[in-house]
């Protein structure tokens, strides 16, 4: 879950990641943390970088939800970046 410590519109966010990646995820924002929305979901995870792009979100959280795993070691990201209106928040 990334905390952005203020109400931001997050558009888009490329995940990066290690060889244990998830093929099933999602992708939740939160104004409170206790009330979670859905922007994007997907069952063909690639690993490498993936860029999801999604309607534009007013949200002060965001977080992954890795449900399925390729390989045997987990979940490994190696980096998030997180964008809002073109603008760039690297995690």
């Amino acid at each position: 879950m990334i905390d952005f410590g203020k109400t931001c519109d997050v558009d888009k966010m490329v995940i990066t990641w290690e060889s244990a990646y998830a093929t099933s995820y999602n992708i939740e924002v939160s104004m409170d943390r206790d009330n979670w929305t859905e922007v994007y979901s997907t069952q063909e995870g690639k690993g490498g970088a993936e860029s999801i792009a999604f309607k534009p979100q007013k949200t002060s959280y965001i977080k992954i939800n890795c449900l399925k795993r390729k390989g045997q070691w987990g979940f490994s990201i190696w980096d998030v970046s997180v964008y809002e209106k073109k603008r760039l928040f690297l995690f």
